[in-house]
């Protein structure tokens, strides 16, 4: 399903969908995203990690950490994370 990236760290993104989230996404779930910046276009895993209402995006999304390979690509895709201040 399309949505959007509210949040990106080094280590994760808070993602919202266009639609209604289903309601069997939960905590512990496998998640993967594509992504496509000017960087490049890559297709990032992790874990659900939590799922609710964010008050400062005024949304319903999930907290999504990623593995190990696709913090690296993150990088890539958003390489203002890399950098230091």
């Amino acid at each position: 399903m399309a949505g959007e990236i509210c949040d990106v760290s080094a280590r994760g993104l808070f993602l919202v969908s266009r639609t209604a989230l289903p309601d069997d996404v939960g905590m512990a779930d496998r998640a993967s995203v594509t992504v496509r910046t000017t960087y490049g276009e890559e297709t990032l895993v992790g874990v659900v990690r939590w799922r609710g209402y964010h008050p400062l995006h005024e949304a319903i999304g999930c907290g999504i950490e990623l593995d190990k390979p696709s913090q690296a690509a993150l990088l890539r895709l958003f390489p203002v994370l890399g950098r230091d201040g």
